[in-house]
């Protein structure tokens, strides 16, 4: 079991900021470069623990597959970014009201996606309705098309 001491130490580790920092620098996508709440270290370790990943697994990712995993995100963001919300019984036309830049651990999800798609795709569904993905099929669907596009 992983817990929130580890989680902090791995993001900020020499490892993750590399990881941001070229993010930021090839993709332009940028963190709020806020201080991380407690709780976010917690929501953290427990997506871990339900996915069945290690932290030496993620830390593998950031080593080995790195330029491929950050390509993930990238187009990650661009595919689901175009897609238009689904709210049950809401015929509104969706207003954004503000899009604020994520803190430093979104990285945590993306790299448990990674490591699913890569290792244990069978598993991936049963993780996202795990941590309660809204539509957890049809995500785990669009998540195999955006894996296949690298």
């Amino acid at each position: 079991m992983i817990n929130i001491n580890e989680i902090r130490d791995f993001i900020n580790s020499s490892l993750y900021k590399t990881a941001l920092d070229k993010l930021e620098k090839k993709y332009k996508i940028m963190t709020n470069g806020k201080e991380l709440p407690s709780v976010l270290f917690e929501y953290d370790a427990n997506e871990i623990n339900l996915s069945g990943a290690t932290l030496s697994d993620l830390k593998n990712i950031l080593s080995n597959n790195l330029a491929s995993f950050l390509k993930y995100i990238a187009i990650k963001f661009v595919v689901l970014f175009d897609e238009p919300d689904e709210q049950e019984g809401n015929d509104e036309k969706d207003v954004t009201i503000s899009v604020n830049a994520p803190y430093e651990n979104f990285l945590i999800i993306h790299l448990l996606e990674y490591y699913l798609l890569t290792n244990d795709v069978d598993n991936l569904i049963n993780y996202l309705k795990k941590i309660k993905i809204p539509y957890s099929k049809k995500y785990c669907g669009q998540l195999k098309k955006i894996y296949a596009l690298l």
